[in-house]
């Protein structure tokens, strides 16, 4: 797992029964720390939600009770899907 996390990004991972990143998880961290835009194409199922959920957790506040992060998706089923995960 990416040593340079925050233990917080961390704890969700290993809560979410995550033992390693994924391929596309790794690649999109590379990017995470530069603040730009990132497509990323990648089969179903390889770990692409968390692939932008793991940065979202490296730039939230936990304590802060202000919103933080909008998630904006193209359908209802996938924001269900998202939610469960």
């Amino acid at each position: 797992m990416n040593g340079n996390l925050k233990q917080t990004t961390k704890d969700f991972i290993k809560l979410n029964g995550f033992k390693e990143l994924t391929a596309v998880q790794n690649e999109v961290l590379k990017y995470s720390n530069k603040h730009k835009d990132l497509i990323a194409l990648s089969k179903t199922g390889t770990g692409k939600t968390h692939a932008y959920l793991i940065p979202i957790m490296e730039m939230i506040n936990p304590l802060s009770d202000k919103t933080q992060v909008i998630v904006a998706l193209p359908s209802r089923e996938l924001a269900s899907q998202v939610y469960e995960k």
